[in-house]
C-alpha cells in the first residue's frame, strides 16, 4: 500500500473549490463568499445562512443607516412600543435595562405614569427630579419656567401623586391604577381588559390581577403551555407533505413526489392528514395516515383550484375553498362522494378556518370587496366580520381559547387579529411578515408560512415578538400549514350528525339548536324525508359515448368521479353523433354500424326506437321548441330537418363544401352550421315543419 490514491487530494480539493466559486447562482439567489447559493430573501433577515455569515453583513444590509424606531445597544432597530413593555427584545436587553428607573431616551416615558421626558429626548426622569432646582436634562427642560408658574401641584387634589409639566401640573397614579374622568382621582385598572395581559384566564384584583390556565395547560414563564403531548405542525411544500414536532424540531415525511399540494388539514380521530393537489386537469383532495400509508382520493370530481381546507372532526366534515369555482364546499369524511357547495358566488375565496365551539366557519375573500366572513356550518347566518382596510387577506386562524380570529394580509405584509364579536381589532405584526400565506395558532404562538421568505415562522400571538424560524430550507417553498394537538381536538358541542343520519352530507344547525340539515351533490336532490339524496331531473348531465356504449357524467358535481352506463347498442355499432333532450329524458344517436340509423333512446324506461335509416347521417341537433331533429346528409352535403311529430323531412340548406357539425340555438331560433373554413348562421322560418 503506497497511498498513491491520496497523494494529490489537496490539489484536487483546491480545484473543486475554485470551480465552485466560479459557478453562478440563479437570478433569484444570493451567492455567499464560499459559493453557496441561498434565496435573496434570506439575506439581511438577522439569521446567518452563509457559512461565514456574509448574508448579514452590515454594509449589505444597510444597517449603518438611521433607525427611525428604537436603536438597541447592538444596533438592532425595534418599535418604540416594545421598550419597557416587560419583554426583552434587544439582544443586549437594553430595551428593558433601565425601566422603572431614570434612563437615557424617552421611549415609554409618560407624564400620566409619573415620568418626565426631557424635551431634547435625552433622558426620562422621575417626578421627584422635576423642578428640584437641579437640572437633570441636558437642555434643562426639567427646570423650565413652568416650575414657577401657577397653577402648580399644590393647587391639585390628586389621589396619589402629581408631576409638574410644561402643560401644567398632572396627576398620576401608582402601578395598577389609572386616572379617573376627573383627572385627579385614581381608579383600579382592569388589566384583564388589556389584550395579552394573561395567556388564558384572568382575574382582576384591586391594584393588580392574577392569571390562570385552562384544564390541560400549565403556567410557564407567564404562558399557558400544554401539559402533555407535543404540538405537530403539518405543512405542504408543493411536492411534499411533511410533519414537524414543534418542541423537538424533528421532521417526518407524510407524502412525497406530489404534483402540486397546497392546502392541508388534520383529523385526529381518524389519524389522517388531508391535502389538496392542484395539478392541472387532475385536481384532487386526498388523505393519508401519519406515516404516509393508505393514500386515498376523497374528491376527484368538480374541482378547479381547491386551495385551503379545514377538518371538522366533531361533525366528520371537511370544508375547502375553490378559487376558480368561487365557492366554499363541504364533504363528508365518512361518506364516499358526499359533497355539497356551502357558499357560492365568492369572488376570490382563499383561506378557511373553523371555530368548533361556536359551530362557525370562517373564510377570506380577497376580491374587489375584500372581507373576512363567518357563516354557520350549515351555510346560514352569513356575516362579514371584517371589511375595512383589507387588500389580500390570505392566511386565517381561529383561537378558540381567546375567541379571536387572526389573519395575514399578503399585500399589506401585516398580521392582525380581532375578537369574534368584531371588536378590538389590532395589528400584531407589521415589520417582519413579507408575504404570509397560511396560518395556525396554538398556546401563545402564531405560525405562518411566508412565500417571499420561503420559511415557516412563529411569533407571540399577543405582541408579535419572540419571532422564530421553524422551517427554512433551500429549494423549499412552504404552502399550507396546520397545527395538531389533543387539546385542539374534540373541543365543541356534541354533534347532531352522529350515526350518519344523512345519505351524503350532514350539516349541524347553528347553536343552540341540536338539529341538522342534509345536503346533496349538485346533480342530486333531497327526497321527501329530507335525509336521502336522489337523482334530480333538473340536473345537467354530460353524455359520453364509445362506439357502442352511452354514459352519463356530472363533471360540475363535487365528489368522486363516476359515470353511469345508460345504454349498450348491439354489435356492430358505431355511434358518431349524439344529442340530448333538455325537455325530457330522450337521447338521439347516429349509429353508422351495419346499415346506419338515427336512434332515439329514453333514459328513464330504457326504450330504443329507430327514427331514420341509411348511411348518409352525419351531425345531428335537436330543437325542443318544435320537436324537430336537424341532421347532416354527408352524401349530398345538405342540412335536413326531420319532424319527430309528423315524420316529415325538409331540406334546410345545401353547401358546396363538407359540413362538419351543426348546433341548434333555441334561444335565438338559429342553426349554426360549421363547414370547412367557415361558420354559417341559418335563420329558420316557416319552412321548418311543425
Amino acid at each position: 500500500m503506497d497511498w498513491s490514491d491520496e497523494a494529490d487530494c489537496k490539489d484536487e480539493e483546491a480545484g473543486v473549490e475554485a470551480e465552485t466559486l466560479a459557478a453562478t447562482c440563479a437570478g433569484t439567489d444570493y451567492q455567499c463568499g464560499d459559493g453557496l447559493c441561498i434565496p435573496v430573501s434570506w439575506t439581511c433577515d438577522e439569521q446567518e445562512d452563509c457559512h461565514a455569515g456574509d448574508d448579514e453583513d452590515p454594509k449589505l444590509c444597510g444597517k449603518e443607516s438611521e433607525c427611525h424606531q428604537y436603536t438597541c445597544g447592538t444596533g438592532q432597530c425595534i418599535p418604540h412600543r416594545w421598550v419597557c413593555d416587560g419583554g426583552v427584545d434587544c439582544d443586549d436587553g437594553s430595551d428593558e435595562a433601565a425601566c422603572g428607573q431614570e434612563r437615557n431616551g424617552t421611549d415609554s416615558c409618560k407624564h400620566e405614569q409619573g415620568w418626565f421626558p426631557c424635551q431634547d429626548g435625552s433622558r426620562c426622569l422621575l417626578a421627584d427630579h422635576v423642578c428640584d432646582k437641579i437640572s437633570q436634562c441636558e437642555d434643562g427642560s426639567d427646570e423650565g419656567s413652568f416650575c414657577s408658574q401657577k397653577p402648580d401641584c399644590s393647587t391639585l387634589s390628586c389621589s396619589h401623586k402629581c408631576i409638574p409639566t410644561p402643560a401644567g401640573p398632572t396627576c398620576y397614579c401608582q402601578p395598577g391604577y389609572e386616572l379617573g374622568a376627573d383627572k385627579a382621582s385614581c381608579v383600579d385598572v382592569d388589566e384583564c381588559q388589556e389584550f395579552g395581559a394573561c395567556s388564558q384566564g384572568c382575574q382582576n384584583t384591586v391594584g393588580s390581577f392574577t392569571c390562570s390556565c385552562m384544564e390541560g395547560y400549565v403556567m410557564q414563564n407567564n404562558s399557558c403551555l400544554a401539559v402533555r403531548g407535543e404540538p405537530l405542525l403539518f405543512f405542504s411544500t408543493k411536492s411534499e407533505v411533511r410533519g414537524l414536532k414543534v418542541r423537538s424540531m424533528e421532521y417526518f415525511p407524510v407524502a412525497t413526489d406530489l404534483p402540486y399540494s397546497i392546502g392541508i388539514g388534520f383529523d385526529s380521530l381518524g389519524g389522517r392528514v388531508y391535502w389538496t393537489d392542484v395539478e392541472a386537469g387532475k385536481e384532487t383532495l386526498l388523505f393519508a395516515g401519519l406515516d404516509g400509508s393508505g393514500t386515498t382520493e376523497l374528491v376527484t370530481n368538480g374541482l378547479d383550484m381547491p386551495e385551503d381546507l379545514v377538518v371538522d372532526e366533531i361533525n366528520r366534515n371537511i370544508y375547502f375553498t375553490d378559487s376558480v369555482r368561487k365557492h366554499l364546499a363541504v364533504c363528508s369524511l365518512e361518506s364516499e362522494g358526499g359533497c355539497s357547495v356551502l357558499i357560492s358566488d365568492i369572488e376570490q375565496p382563499r383561506a378557511v378556518a373553523i371555530h368548533h365551539k361556536k359551530r362557525l366557519v370562517m373564510f377570506t375573500d380577497w376580491g374587489s370587496k375584500p372581507a373576512i366572513v363567518q357563516v354557520a356550518m350549515d351555510g346560514t347566518n352569513r356575516k362579514d366580520l371584517v371589511t375595512d382596510d383589507l387588500i389580500w387577506p390570505n392566511g386565517l386562524a381561529v383561537d378558540e381559547v381567546d375567541d379571536r380570529v387572526y389573519w395575514s394580509d399578503a399585500k399589506k405584509d401585516t398580521v392582525e387579529s380581532i375578537h369574534m364579536d368584531g371588536s378590538d381589532r389590532r395589528v400584531i405584526l407589521d415589520m417582519v411578515a413579507k408575504h404570509p400565506f397560511s396560518m395556525a395558532v396554538f398556546e401563545d404562538s402564531l405560525y405562518w408560512s411566508d412565500w417571499e421568505m420561503q420559511e415557516i415562522v412563529s411569533c407571540n400571538k399577543f405582541t408579535g415578538k419572540n419571532f422564530q424560524t421553524l422551517v427554512k430550507e433551500a429549494g423549499i417553498r412552504p404552502m399550507g400549514i396546520t397545527i395538531a394537538h389533543p387539546l385542539l381536538s374534540h373541543s365543541g358541542p356534541p354533534s347532531p350528525c352522529q350515526g350518519s343520519p344523512c345519505s351524503h352530507v350532514c350539516l349541524p344547525h347553528p347553536l343552540p339548536s341540536t338539529g341538522y340539515t342534509c345536503a346533496c351533490p349538485a346533480h342530486l336532490s333531497l327526497d321527501s324525508t329530507g335525509k336521502l339524496c336522489k337523482s334530480s331531473p333538473q340536473a345537467s348531465t354530460l353524455l359520453l359515448s364509445t362506439s357502442a356504449q352511452v354514459f352519463s357524467l356530472h363533471p360540475q358535481s363535487i365528489g368522486k368521479t363516476n359515470n353511469e352506463l345508460l345504454a349498450v347498442l348491439p354489435s356492430p355499432s358505431l355511434i358518431t353523433s349524439m344529442e340530448g333532450n333538455v325537455v325530457d329524458s330522450m337521447v338521439y344517436m347516429v349509429n353508422r354500424g351495419k346499415n346506419g340509423t338515427i336512434v332515439s333512446f329514453d333514459r328513464e324506461i330504457d326504450e330504443r326506437m329507430e327514427i331514420l335509416t341509411g348511411d348518409q347521417f352525419g351531425s345531428i341537433s335537436y330543437d325542443p321548441l318544435s320537436n324537430n331533429l336537424f341532421w347532416v346528409d354527408i352524401h349530398k352535403m345538405d342540412v335536413m330537418v326531420h319532424s319527430l311529430s309528423s315524420g316529415a323531412n325538409l331540406e334546410v340548406m345545401t353547401s358546396t363544401s363538407s359540413i362538419l357539425s351543426i348546433l341548434f340555438v333555441p334561444e335565438k331560433n338559429r342553426l349554426l352550421v360549421a363547414e370547412e373554413g367557415k361558420f354559417t348562421v341559418v335563420r329558420l322560418g316557416d319552412f321548418v315543419p311543425k
